[in-house]
């Protein structure tokens, strides 16, 4: 997970890598959320988050069972929304929004997150200045 380590660069991961991370997730999931994150605001972060690109799956359902955390929730929740916002460019609608959905279900939510934190991540992007995260 460190700088120039086997893990850093979640973007270019193959399928060997994508299944370490996996295995990483449950004992350090600040770590990888953190190289999620990374990977996701580099400029070349574009195919990560194209539907049907294997790691996009992957980190999809990864981000989804580390936002169980609710120290993580929120983060985990941002992500998602751009895989969602992704998916809505592609033309097609459904997987990455449903994951995202889920998590404010009031019942069998996925997550530990109180309901006043996933009503104030709600907030947030309801009111956001992004038009397309409203």
């Amino acid at each position: 997970m460190s700088p120039g380590g086997l893990l850093h660069d979640v973007g270019q991961l193959n399928e060997d890598g994508i299944q370490l991370l996996l295995n990483v997730a449950p004992v350090a999931p600040d770590a990888v959320l953190n190289a999620i994150e990374i990977a996701a605001t580099r400029q070349e972060a574009v195919h990560l988050f194209v539907t049907g690109n294997f790691r996009a799956s992957t980190i999809g359902d990864l981000l989804a069972a580390i936002a169980y955390d609710p120290n993580l929730f929120e983060r985990c929740v941002v992500l998602l929304a751009k895989f969602a916002l992704a998916e809505n460019e592609g033309g097609k609608t459904g997987q990455y929004r449903d994951r995202l959905c889920s998590l404010f279900a009031l019942r069998l939510s996925g997550t530990m997150a109180d309901p006043k934190m996933r009503e104030s991540v709600v907030r947030r992007f309801l009111f956001g200045d992004d038009v397309k995260e409203r």
